[in-house]
């Protein structure tokens, strides 16, 4: 069909005797360029995407044969209430017709209907099909699915999330690799399989992005690069043999189909010997069992088959290979009602789970679940800003500290708050304009002070909460030695006790000023970040000046504090009353 829409487009163009058209009187240039523009068309839609369309599609015309009218729609009018008819029975006919896709329910769930009735509207659309509004079908499905709840009963449509692996479940799955207990597997397999699992347990990778199946964009070996005391090293036997820190930096997924946002976010992972399911111990075991040519290492995949027949460069797996035997091993390691709760989906699950677990003095209440959006490399906005103030040693210090945890250990609210956040069923904060501001990870941040989160302060127009310095126009390489929620802990606490002198700055706006407002030298004090060192007025705090910038907050600019690259903190919004003023700048 797309072959047509391509030759009526060609036919359209070559008729145009403006002075604008495109390759007049040469109807193969032109048709070779229409041609060329709609293979690149279609490859922005993935190949699965694809054949979703397609099935949609196919849905649709059996829709439409059952009632005897023609698949393809008008394409010069619209006759609304007619098309909006047809939709609707198309709606009802594929959730009368469908397979259930889950096990134990008598009908298929209407909103898988719902998915191929937009796939196929999109097909049509290509085609240049008038369209009903979507509005008018949507009815259809809303009284379909009041239906089938009162039909099948009020669980029916109860999310299947696949559950984490417990502690207990994790050692039952490596004592049965260890002992190579599974049938029919070599140790190869066995062993390869472990240093998999260890792998999605640390990076939570989904199976799309260990395996090919037509996609060239899985984890290979050049995605890991190897540190001693924090100087990278070339991936020698010998220089891995000595590593203290792993890289790894994430390969495209289907939350970032072009590796854009996080391709540039690296993971970190120290090398603790002993530790559990660690994926730096996991690697430096595969980099030294199956040594990678340094040329060859942007084809050698992390994940291969260790049977196949040898080659220069191994075939990555399928990811048919991989759940076949993945299936086998939890069927066997944990008994068919437990594996038929989990898949190696729930991998991403675990990690959520065990860092939500992750309690200590610093963390009452675990892992914050922004904290686990960035560990899951979902695009939020969140996600984004926090890795934005996270260094390579805190996000190792993380990651042991959930393989620490037991994933299993959580009650079922916290449970299914952290597997949303890891996998949300809808991706809401897309961010567009976040590709810059993670230029530099490994900058000053002390963490989230324990108990609950303070309302944070804001400043008009930024949105709710963002500081200045988390503006993705702003520089972010210096930013302030402390999060926003730091500084909220503290001001909430400078509340209680009086500053030396009140801010003056909202009386000197209400004078009617209309150039730049006056800074007042003030000293930021020390108990706001209690997780850095103070070497400034005698340890009280640091100097600064404040400028207004909205009602109740200040701008607060560093004067002297620099990081550890000697570059000046960036500038934060804080509460006048957190801040000491003073009548001349203090010195350090």
């Amino acid at each position: 069909m797309r072959s047509i829409v391509r030759a009526r487009l060609a036919e359209k163009l070559s008729r145009d005797d403006s002075i604008y058209a495109i390759h007049p009187g040469d109807r193969e240039s032109l048709g070779s360029l229409v041609q060329e523009v709609a293979a690149l068309n279609a490859e922005a839609r993935a190949k699965k995407t694809r054949a979703k369309d397609q099935w949609g599609y196919q849905w649709w015309c059996k829709a439409c044969d059952a009632i005897h009218t023609p698949a393809l729609r008008p394409t010069d009018h619209l006759f609304e209430e007619r098309e909006a008819v047809i939709a609707s029975h198309a709606v009802m006919f594929m959730a009368a017709h469908m397979r259930p896709g889950r096990k134990g329910r008598a009908a298929a769930d209407p909103h898988s209907a719902w998915d191929a009735y937009k796939k196929a509207r999109g097909v049509l659309e290509e085609w240049g099909c008038q369209l009903p509004d979507i509005d008018l079908v949507r009815r259809t499905l809303k009284g379909t699915l009041r239906n089938y709840v009162q039909t099948y009963g009020d669980e029916v449509l109860v999310p299947d999330r696949k559950r984490p692996f417990s502690r207990d479940h994790e050692l039952k799955i490596l004592a049965l690799l260890d002992s190579g207990a599974m049938s029919g597997w070599s140790d190869e397999l066995h062993e390869m399989l472990k240093l998999a699992i260890a792998f999605a347990r640390c990076t939570a990778a989904r199976k799309a992005e260990l395996c090919s199946d037509d996609n060239p964009h899985y984890f290979k070996r050049a995605n890991l690069t190897w540190y001693i005391n924090g100087v990278e090293v070339a991936p020698t036997p010998e220089n891995i043999r000595r590593a203290t820190r792993l890289r790894i930096r994430p390969a495209a997924s289907k939350a970032d189909a072009f590796n854009i946002h996080w391709g540039s976010i690296c993971m970190w992972f120290d090398l603790i010997p002993g530790e559990h399911m660690s994926v730096a111990l996991a690697m430096q075991h595969l980099e030294l069992r199956y040594p990678c040519p340094p040329k060859r290492r942007k084809e050698y995949p992390i994940l291969f088959d260790p049977e196949a027949p040898p080659a220069d460069v191994p075939t990555p797996v399928s990811r048919a290979w991989l759940t076949r035997r993945f299936s086998l091993l939890m069927e066997v390691a944990l008994g068919a009602e437990a594996a038929s709760l989990r898949s190696w989906h729930s991998w991403r699950v675990t990690l959520a789970c065990a860092l939500r677990a992750a309690v200590d003095a610093q963390h009452p209440e675990g892992r914050s679940l922004d904290l686990i959006k960035v560990f899951g490399r979902w695009r939020s906005d969140d996600a984004v800003k926090i890795y934005g103030r996270l260094r390579s040693d805190e996000y190792a210090r993380h990651v042991s500290a959930s393989l620490r945890a037991d994933a299993g250990s959580l009650e079922a609210g916290h449970e299914a708050a952290a597997m949303e956040s890891v996998d949300p069923v809808g991706i809401l904060g897309q961010v567009s304009a976040a590709s810059d501001e993670n230029a530099e990870p490994n900058t000053t941040e002390a963490p989230q002070p324990p108990g609950p989160k303070p309302k944070q302060p804001s400043a008009a127009p930024r949105k709710r909460g963002a500081t200045r310095a988390e503006s993705p126009r702003r520089d972010r390489r210096a930013l302030a030695p402390t999060t926003l929620a730091v500084v909220a802990h503290a001001e909430a606490k400078a509340k209680t006790r009086p500053s030396a002198r009140p801010a003056p700055l909202a009386k000197r706006r209400r004078l009617g000023a209309t150039s730049a407002p006056p800074a007042d030298a003030v000293i930021v004090p020390a108990t706001c970040f209690p997780d850095e060192d103070c070497s400034e007025n005698g340890g009280a705090g640091w100097s600064a000046t404040a400028t207004l910038s909205a009602k109740g907050c200040v701008n607060v600019t560093f004067t002297h504090a620099r990081d550890e690259a000697g570059r000046r903190f960036a500038s934060v919004a804080m509460r006048a009353s957190a801040l000491t003023y003073v009548e001349a700048r203090p010195s350090e």
